[in-house]
This record gives C-alpha cells, sequence and structure tokens, in this order.
C-alpha cells in the first residue's frame, strides 16, 4: 500500500505514477473513438472472427463509459445484441451486459429531471422511478438464473483472514475464475448504482411532495438494507483480483465495482471503509492503471 494518506493519493500525490490530466481524457477519447467505429460498421460485421472477439472485449468498457458519462447508448437497441452474437453462445459478462445496456438513457434521464428541476414534471419522475425498478428486477433475474443454472457448484466462496492483515473486511472471496469474479462484482456495482439512483429519485419524492403511493417500493427497500452488504462483497473481492497472476487485467477490473462501494460508504459516513477503498484505488494507480486517479463518482449527480 503507498504510504501518504490515502485522500491525497487520491488527489495525484506523491505516487510512483503521477497525475496526467491527458489519462482520463485519451482513455475517453479512445473508447469513444472505438464506440462510434463499431456502430457505424454494424452489428453485422461483428457476428464472428476476429471483430466478433474485439467487439466483446469493447462492449463492457463503451457500457462503463456510457454508466460513468450517463448517455444512452446504441449497444441497448435490440438488434446489437442479437445479430452480433448470433453465431455463439453469450458469456456470463456478456449476458449481464444484455440487462444492463438500458441503464445509462435512465441516468440521462435521470440528470435531465436534475438539471430542470422537478417543477411539472411529476409524472415523468414516477415513471422513471418505475423504470429503474424494472431494471432492477432484470438484474435479480439475472442473477435467479445464474443460481439456478450454478447450483450444483459454487460460483464464489468466502475465506477467513488473519487479524493481522488490517482490513476492516473479515473475509476474503475465492472464484471459480477471473471471469466470474469480473462479472460479479460489476453486478454488484450495477446494482448499488440503480439503488443509489432510486434513492435520489425517492429524495426527489419527499422533497417535492410528489404522490408515489403508485410505485413499487418493496425492492428498493430491500436493496436499501443490502447497500453496505454488497459494498463489502466489491471490496472482500479486491484480495482475489490484486493477485499477480492476474497481471493488471484483475486490477483494472475492480475500478468500476471499488469506485461505487466507495461512493456508499462515503454516502453513510463510514470512514474506515472509505480510507480503506481510497487507499486501494491509489495502490491501483501506482500500478500504472492512471485512469484511477481521474475517476468520478457513479451514480448520482446533484440533486434536484
Amino acid at each position: 500500500m503507498p504510504n501518504q494518506p490515502p485522500n491525497k493519493a487520491r488527489q495525484g500525490g506523491d505516487v510512483d505514477t503521477p497525475r496526467d490530466p491527458r489519462s482520463s481524457i485519451s482513455w475517453l477519447t479512445h473508447t469513444r473513438g472505438i464506440s462510434k467505429l463499431i456502430q457505424e460498421k454494424g452489428p453485422d460485421a461483428f457476428k464472428d472472427g476476429i471483430l466478433h472477439q474485439l467487439f466483446t472485449s469493447f462492449r463492457v468498457l463503451m457500457l462503463l463509459e456510457a454508466i460513468q458519462h450517463r448517455r444512452e447508448t446504441f449497444l441497448d437497441e435490440p438488434v446489437w445484441k442479437a445479430k452480433s452474437f448470433s453465431s455463439e453462445s453469450k458469456s456470463l459478462m456478456q449476458s449481464l451486459l444484455d440487462q444492463i445496456s438500458g441503464l445509462p438513457a435512465l441516468l440521462q434521464r435521470l440528470d435531465a429531471i436534475s438539471n430542470s428541476g422537478p417543477k411539472d414534471q411529476s409524472e415523468n419522475i414516477v415513471a422513471l422511478y418505475k423504470d429503474f425498478n424494472a431494471q432492477m428486477l432484470r438484474l435479480e433475474d439475472w442473477e435467479t438464473n445464474l443460481n439456478t443454472s450454478a447450483a450444483s457448484r459454487l460460483l464464489w466462496w468466502p475465506v477467513a483472514l488473519p487479524s493481522y492483515t488490517g482490513s476492516p473486511f473479515p473475509i476474503s472471496y475465492e472464484f471459480t475464475n477471473v471471469l466470474v469474479a469480473n462479472t460479479i462484482t460489476h453486478y454488484w456495482g450495477v446494482l448499488l448504482v440503480v439503488q443509489i439512483s432510486m434513492e435520489t429519485l425517492q429524495a426527489v419524492f419527499d422533497k417535492h411532495e410528489i404522490d408515489n403511493s403508485n410505485i413499487p417500493k418493496q425492492r428498493a427497500i430491500a436493496l436499501s438494507d443490502r447497500k453496505l452488504t454488497l459494498a463489502n462483497d466489491i471490496c472482500q473481492s479486491v484480495r482475489y483480483h490484486l493477485r499477480p497472476e492476474m497481471k493488471l487485467y484483475g486490477p483494472a477490473a475492480m475500478l468500476f465495482p471499488l469506485n461505487v462501494a466507495l461512493q456508499v460508504f462515503s454516502r453513510e459516513n463510514k470512514l474506515q471503509e472509505t480510507l480503506w477503498c481510497e487507499e486501494i484505488i491509489s495502490r491501483l494507480g501506482s500500478m500504472g492503471i492512471r485512469l484511477a486517479f481521474h475517476i468520478a463518482p457513479i451514480g448520482e449527480r446533484k440533486s434536484p
């Protein structure tokens, strides 16, 4: 771990890899450029061969960029979910991406409400809450199907950590393989983004006395009780992802879920866990993942 205070490292302090403001811009430009090229070629070009492999590799990056910057994406169009995979079955991660491809558009709608104010938008706000609820249901159905299909084997399991590690988390998760680990941690992160967004809308209901008596709340309430558990689960997956044999693939895969967990701990005033997340993110930056210094909070904008 870096010796400097986590918040200093987070701001680009004295770490092995200095902060370069061009890093996030380069990543964003690169990802958007690839996204534009893929969209222009159309889904038929990515059915098989090397182009299909490239598409599946970049699909997760394109969707995470869309979630990060809260902009709808062409990847939510049904044709991109069908034609690009007509020659082979989808992996665990690709099946998850199918379920979250509409999330950037929901976040964009949430920002539109935030930017214009809730006045005279009660119907739009209620409709958006229902759409977030439907998104959560799709994710929960995905998890149910996963548990059913994997009923005969464990995909991940806890291992107790010795007390001398100094970690605020008592266990570390082991996974069947790194692809499962990557998928499950992103699933937990996306669930939290949806929950944070629904809480933002609930605050709008309360603040502006908007009638929300006809919207389903049970699922959001249940997930709200799980928020810290999910954030803990993400952090308890870090040790697995940082193993030397993972090289940079494992650590880089933790950027999105770890930043979501950090946001949850910060919102819940969990100081020890917040500092731990910041220190791990600083460590990722010092490993050469320079984007770690530039990732902005995910899942919320200024409340209306």
